[in-house]
């Protein structure tokens, strides 16, 4: 979120290329998904929003649930897999809302470095 558009694209191939390395069933799903993430989230903080802790937690949380849920969506619904929504809320849902919870620790951390060297 204290990157461009450009960059946020740069880091969201990177991040998605690493995941890629140790999740073999995902073929360039990572890649492109965090791509596109880092993408719009440089897009929306240049551009149309504030970045603040609020903003951070509003985006964590929307993005790692479309994250998961088209994760859940490719990869066990168009394969055929019968899942529960029961499933989905416990696994993919609570996923996302972790992931919400532990991002104000990663945000100042990310902050206090940002200001030390710009």
């Amino acid at each position: 979120m204290f990157e461009r558009e450009f960059s946020g694209l740069f880091y969201g191939l990177a991040a998605g290329m690493m995941l890629e390395t140790v999740c073999p069933d995902s073929v360039c799903f990572y890649s492109v998904m965090l791509t596109l993430i880092g993408f719009t989230t440089g897009m929306l903080i240049t551009y149309l929003m504030r970045n603040n802790l609020v903003t951070a937690m509003i985006f964590t949380f929307a993005f790692s649930l479309i994250l998961n849920s088209l994760y859940c969506l490719f990869f066990f619904v168009f394969d055929g897999i019968n899942i529960t929504f029961v499933f989905y809320l416990k696994y993919y849902f609570l996923s996302a809302i972790y992931t919400t919870i532990f991002t104000p620790i990663f945000y100042l951390i990310v902050r206090v470095i940002v200001k030390k060297f710009n």
